[in-house]
């Protein structure tokens, strides 16, 4: 498969087992998530965060297999980056439907926790204490990796 066109073939064969599956990964992803952070909230905003930052490792693209990324994570996550992409309240707001308060509300309660930094100059940094960081990538991410690992073979199995 390597047309659009054939993935959509794919899964119009095989709708009812793939989108089982995924829903399958997506619920015990978002189960195991929410659990992390403490609230759906919580874990939709920290999701917003992290995607910002991992859009910034992307952007430097030599970061490509697991020890990588999470070596770039650590590095950036204790000492920052030099990329200027803008994660404010309101970009948050937008992308969560969360409101600005509540955002607020969150960010402080993961300032305290050692999440994140603001300020209005940079906006929202995903800057983990070591302790949170060795967290999320020895614990949740590994959780993470088993069910993506599951829903992949799956979609394997369905492929023979």
């Amino acid at each position: 498969m390597k047309k659009t066109s054939d993935f959509e073939s794919f899964i119009k064969k095989n709708f009812l087992s793939l989108w089982t599956d995924f829903l399958h990964f997506e619920i015990q992803r978002s189960l195991e998530c929410i659990k992390f952070m403490g609230s759906p909230n919580a874990y939709i905003i920290m999701q917003i965060i992290a995607w910002n930052q991992h859009l910034s490792i992307i952007a430097k693209s030599k970061y490509l297999n697991r020890d990588d990324v999470r070596k770039k994570w650590f590095e950036d996550s204790k000492f920052g980056t030099t990329d200027k992409m803008k994660l404010s309240y309101s970009l948050v707001a937008q992308l969560s439907g969360l409101s600005i308060e509540t955002i607020r509300r969150h960010v402080k309660k993961m300032i305290n926790e050692g999440w994140v930094k603001y300020n209005k100059r940079e906006g929202i940094l995903f800057r983990a204490s070591e302790e949170n960081m060795k967290k999320l990538a020895d614990e949740l991410n590994v959780k993470e990796v088993n069910l993506l690992s599951r829903f992949l073979t799956k979609i394997e199995k369905l492929k023979e």
